[in-house]
């Protein structure tokens, strides 16, 4: 709960206001309107309509080169966790199950290229996109797009599509034994679980929870 610990002067209310209208700005990145008098007049259903878009920005170029080299990495040595490092902002990842199927191959899916490791699935990728959420929180819409800076994921898929998939492999991630996402009902956002682990905490553990062989 925010509490204001100021004295209550002359200038309270017009302070408030103006810290009320920053609030819904922040949260909705629409301007305010007001009334004759000055009067904000917020329409809090917006928030709400807010909660299912992108909040934050795209990654940048620079920072998009820093993921995709990363990310090779990751799946390189994707039996250990591993610690994405993008301009000083750190998210660790669990490591994948390992698949007794040495030959594995990717599976055909119309979101994903079809030369890449067979270990990369649509999981994989989501869950990497979630750890990568500001502060380990955001809408679906959020992590959607940090799922298209993958570079195993094809150029120009629908964002319909994507927003499709990621919807149902989130509510597969959070069903698992170990959830690395859950779901706020109330605030309406994804949250990410393991954003505080350590390597020394998943190297506890002989498997993640995820599976090569199980691309849909």
């Amino acid at each position: 709960m925010w509490k204001w610990k100021e004295p209550m002067d002359s200038t309270y209310n017009s302070r408030l206001e103006s810290l009320e209208q920053l609030f819904y700005f922040t949260v909705t990145r629409k301007k305010v309107n007001t009334d004759e008098t000055g009067k904000i007049s917020i329409p809090f259903n917006l928030i709400k309509q807010q909660k299912c878009k992108v909040t934050i920005p795209e990654t940048s170029p620079y920072a998009v080169d820093l993921f995709h080299a990363q990310e090779r990495e990751r799946f390189e040595n994707c039996n250990k966790p591993y610690i994405f490092d993008i301009q000083g902002v750190k998210s660790i990842v669990a490591p994948l199950k390992k698949s007794s199927n040495t030959s594995l191959r990717a599976r055909e899916h119309a979101l994903l290229i079809e030369n890449r490791p067979g270990q990369i699935n649509l999981l994989s990728l989501i869950r990497n996109a979630a750890a990568r959420l500001p502060g380990g929180v955001g809408t679906r819409a959020d992590v959607a797009q940090l799922m298209k800076d993958s570079q195993y994921v094809k150029p120009g898929s629908s964002d319909n599509k994507l927003n499709q998939v990621v919807s149902g492999a989130l509510d597969r991630l959070q069903s698992a034994s170990d959830p690395p996402v859950n779901y706020d009902q109330d605030q309406k956002l994804w949250i990410y679980l393991h954003r505080l682990r350590t390597e020394e905490d998943f190297a506890a553990e002989e498997e993640g929870d995820d599976d090569f062989d199980n691309d849909e």
